[in-house]
């Protein structure tokens, strides 16, 4: 019962800022965000500006094995004009089906905190640059969901503009698993169209590179209702056939001003 107290609780506080974002009406520039796909924007959250950005993910391991995320939120505050910070939050639930038993483990992953840095402007044939650095904190988490050292990652951020409705982006960095104690690369490559004023799409490449290498293809598409709010979709594949086989979510992202 606290379990689904608390589920709802959080719920029904991100039903009430949805309500409370389309309500607000200020001048500025369309909304830019980290999701839903897994290529990192290089845009930079306004000086004194809020955004939150939240989904919902299910992850199909396998028959046996299955991974629901509820929400997964990235907040970002903009300090200033070249740079954010960022706080992940996680809460998830693994379903493992053995022998006629379902067992669960929820929880909440360790917080992550972290900053996102400009390093330069698009012109001509040079992207626009950003670099974000993360690291998670173990003690900031469920017990059963505690790492035995921090996730810490760096990634580079690169966007091209092609046209008004085509964009060319992608992420190249590193990432040190606490709990594997391994070190992977990491690399994202998305292309993005406007079908309309308000309506996105992409398709994506990803994956994560080390002695075992795990390659994924997703897609999704996004809704723009105000400047200010993002609804999102996707869903994606794993290419080598590893787990997760297949995923799937959706969210909602939104600016609030200072």
């Amino acid at each position: 019962m606290l379990y689904r107290n608390t589920f709802m609780k959080k719920h029904n506080c991100i039903a009430i800022l949805f309500v409370l974002c389309f309500q607000v009406s200020f001048a500025q520039d369309k909304i830019e965000c980290d999701r839903p796909d897994q290529t990192e924007t290089p845009c930079i959250v306004p000086a004194g500006h809020f955004q939150m950005e939240s989904g919902f993910y299910y992850e199909h391991e396998s028959r046996d094995e299955q991974r629901i995320i509820y929400p997964a939120s990235l907040l970002k505050y903009g300090i200033a004009d070249i740079a954010e910070i960022r706080v992940e939050i996680e809460n998830s639930s693994s379903i493992f089906h053995e022998n006629s038993e379902v067992n669960r483990v929820h929880g909440i992953s360790p917080l992550a905190l972290g900053m996102k840095l400009k390093i330069c402007e698009e012109k001509k044939t040079v992207p626009k640059i950003s670099v974000i650095v993360m690291t998670s904190i173990p003690i900031l988490a469920s017990k059963k969901l505690r790492e035995d050292f921090p996730t810490s990652e760096i990634r580079f951020t690169f966007q091209h503009t092609l046209s008004k409705r085509f964009s060319f982006s992608y992420n190249l960095g590193g990432l040190w698993n606490g709990n594997q104690k391994k070190i992977f690369g990491l690399y994202t490559i998305t292309s993005g169209c406007a079908i309309t004023e308000n309506i996105g799409c992409y398709v994506e490449v990803y994956g994560f590179v080390a002695k075992e290498q795990d390659h994924r293809f997703d897609g999704g598409l996004t809704f723009t209702p105000r400047k200010n709010v993002m609804l999102d979709i996707s869903a994606g594949v794993s290419i080598e056939r590893k787990q997760p086989s297949w995923f799937s979510g959706l969210g909602i992202s939104f600016l609030l001003p200072n």
